[in-house]
């Protein structure tokens, strides 16, 4: 294998694995202040939402291509996020007034359940519903990947939700930069590694 095989094929994937996991730990820091402080403050909660739902997809998605890389990239961030959302809506619901829960904490709450109910129909379709085919592995793998792609851009979209309140404050701690750059690196990478070593269009 030459040395260009190895980084695109290897240590591209390997790399992503690790940022992947960095960009899953990053928000560590401010869940837990949030945590202790029992009051969310810029925490925005709908991210970790998302991103559990997406990390549950790429788990799927890795499972069926028999890819490690893949599996690894996202299994530790459907706990990690799992742990922030929870923690987000513990929070809330210490804060909702009368029993009253608020919009944010309905959202949040709807992207988890429906995410796990999402995921759970996609389970049953691609098992049931590909017998006609003559390749029905390939074609659960394309649903699933093109899925997977389309959770991803809503969680990467997803720290957009707050732009409104930012440009009225003019206050950006909510996005946070560490996340973002993280984000980006962990983006070239599987970009690399998607079109140049397993040529795979969802990766």
């Amino acid at each position: 294998m030459s040395a260009t095989n190895i980084l695109i094929n290897v240590v591209c994937p390997a790399l992503g694995v690790l940022i992947s996991n960095m960009m899953f730990l990053s928000p560590w820091s401010l869940v837990m202040t949030a945590r202790k402080n029992r009051h969310l403050g810029n925490v925005n909660p709908i991210p970790f939402a998302i991103m559990f739902v997406n990390n549950l997809g790429f788990v799927v998605y890795g499972s069926l291509l028999s890819n490690y890389y893949i599996f690894f990239s996202s299994v530790f961030g459907v706990l990690l996020s799992l742990f922030y959302t929870i923690t987000c809506l513990t929070i809330m619901a210490k804060e909702a007034v009368e029993d009253e829960f608020s919009e944010l904490y309905l959202q949040v709450e709807g992207v988890v359940l429906g995410g796990i109910g999402f995921w759970a129909i996609i389970g049953i379709v691609q098992t049931s519903l590909f017998h006609s085919f003559s390749d029905r592995q390939q074609q659960a793998r394309l649903m699933v990947g093109y899925i997977c792609c389309f959770f991803n851009i809503c969680y990467y979209a997803a720290p957009l939700s707050t732009m409104a309140e930012i440009i009225a404050t003019k206050d950006s701690s909510s996005l946070y930069l560490p996340n973002i750059l993280v984000n980006c690196l962990n983006a070239t990478l599987w970009l690399c590694y998607g079109a140049f070593g397993v040529h795979n269009i969802v990766v």
